[in-house]
């Protein structure tokens, strides 16, 4: 049993020690080439800017009717004052 696992245990530490070495020359996986890069650039900046876009709607649509009632509610005020200006209140 002592001899199985100091066999494991020297197969682990081998494993652990050709993992973490660095890659000889020539073995390392080359960088890919510019023409395969950049279509993978442009769907991810494409995707980001759809993201960005559908966003800035979901954001901007609520404030846009915010500001909208909050303008329909000025035109009330100014008609109501109006109003009672006219009669001859205040």
């Amino acid at each position: 049993m002592k001899r199985f696992f100091w066999i494991v245990a020297a197969v682990m530490v081998g494993l652990t020690m050709v993992a973490c070495s660095s890659p000889e020359e020539g073995t390392a996986p080359e960088p890919a080439a510019p023409e395969q890069a950049e279509p993978q650039k442009s769907a991810v900046r494409r995707f980001t800017d759809e993201t960005a876009v559908k966003i800035e709607r979901k954001i901007s649509t609520p404030i846009d009717k915010a500001r909208a009632t909050r303008d329909l509610g000025d035109e009330r005020t100014e008609a109501m004052d109006q109003a009672l200006q006219e009669s001859g209140g205040e």
